[in-house]
């Protein structure tokens, strides 16, 4: 039997809140233009949504006009990363997950207050099952990766008698993980520095137990008790400051000035997940001035080298992308958690930003 805790790390990870009641989902077949959902293709109360149904490797998705939108930072490739084991420099290949969610708010783009939603109180409310506590730019993984004494996730996390995330206390360097030219949260003003843990339930800390104990080869191999991850919230006022170098139509199709950006980056985990990204971009409606169209698009760049196993537990054998595709996964977690299906952990998360936003 192989790492099959790197599957089960993840399946718990983003689980989502119970679907909002508002908004009704319609999923566009990844074969269509996302683009062509606009204003007067779009019904009140829906939420379009398209999904990767057949990831592709990064080294194919990097090419995409939506990947200078989506990538960890201009530049950022699959990182060489030090194997903690044996201290040798490795490419981290990267599996590219990606959903576009698109819909109709009603409110007009000069009553949404971006501000409002740099915060932790955000963070809770879009992902209620999560724990999330603030930290400074100084306390990011990139920058203490490697330090004696590590004490992230120690507070938030772990019990007074037990410690569930040990993991990002034997990162060896995060280097390649850090935003060249401007360090996450420098801009304090505009963002929030974000860390966030799951506990995983009783099962899956069994068998986590079951496999540091019996399986593990060494204390690098064993595997955290729940999921850990950092990430920057940040704003931005305009299409301008936000600086991209193609037009915000080339991914929204809305020709619309754009009013705001939120855009969150999750620069580290501690399992499977090498980052993730979320932006939610504001545009003014082009028919009706007490209305938004907001356009979400959300990113995981996931480890190749387990995407791509399937592992034996016993009479059940598990593949990565069944589990995070939905085939099967069910019997493993909730019916909107990860191992359900990513496509509808994205989808819960599209209708609950648009939920949050309309309020």
């Amino acid at each position: 039997m192989n790492k099959v805790i790197s599957i089960l790390a993840m399946t718990l990870a983003f689980s989502a809140p119970a679907f909002a009641q508002g908004k009704k989902i319609e999923v566009i077949p990844e074969s269509a233009n996302f683009s062509g959902v606009n204003a007067d293709t779009m019904a009140a109360g829906t939420v379009y949504f398209q999904f990767t149904a057949n990831p592709p490797p990064f080294s194919e998705w990097i090419t995409r006009p939506e990947a200078e939108f989506l990538n960890l930072y201009e530049n950022f490739k699959e990182p060489e990363t030090l194997t903690r084991r044996r201290k040798q420099r490795v490419t981290e290949k990267m599996t590219i997950y990606m959903a576009k969610a698109k819909t109709v708010i009603n409110k007009p783009s000069v009553n949404i207050k971006l501000q409002d939603y740099v915060s932790v109180d955000f963070m809770r409310r879009l992902d209620p099952e999560l724990k999330h506590g603030p930290i400074t730019p100084q306390q990011t993984m990139p920058v203490v990766a490697g330090q004696p004494n590590l004490p992230n996730f120690q507070a938030l996390c772990n019990s007074p008698t037990d410690k569930f995330i040990e993991r990002p206390a034997r990162e060896l360097s995060m280097a390649e993980s850090q935003r060249p030219g401007e360090a996450w949260c420098a801009n304090t003003s505009r963002s929030v520095c974000v860390e966030s843990c799951l506990i995983f339930s009783d099962g899956y800390q069994k068998f986590t137990k079951f496999y540091n104990t019996i399986l593990a080869k060494d204390d690098f191999d064993k595997k955290d008790r729940g999921m850990a991850s950092q990430s920057e919230l940040r704003f931005f006022v305009s299409e301008a400051e936000w600086g991209k170098r193609k037009p915000v139509a080339t991914i929204t199709g809305i020709n619309t000035p754009v009013r705001g950006v939120l855009e969150q980056n999750m620069f580290y985990f501690n399992q499977l997940v090498i980052y993730g990204k979320v932006i939610a971009i504001f545009q003014e409606h082009p028919k009706d001035a007490s209305k938004t169209i907001v356009t979400s698009l959300l990113v995981f760049g996931m480890q190749s080298s387990t995407f791509d196993k399937a592992y034996g537990i016993g009479p059940v054998s598990l593949g990565v992308k069944d589990i995070l595709m939905g085939n099967g996964g069910e019997k493993l977690n909730t019916p909107t958690g990860i191992t359900s299906g990513l496509p509808k952990y994205t989808q819960t998360i599209a209708k609950t930003l648009a939920e949050i936003l309309e309020k």
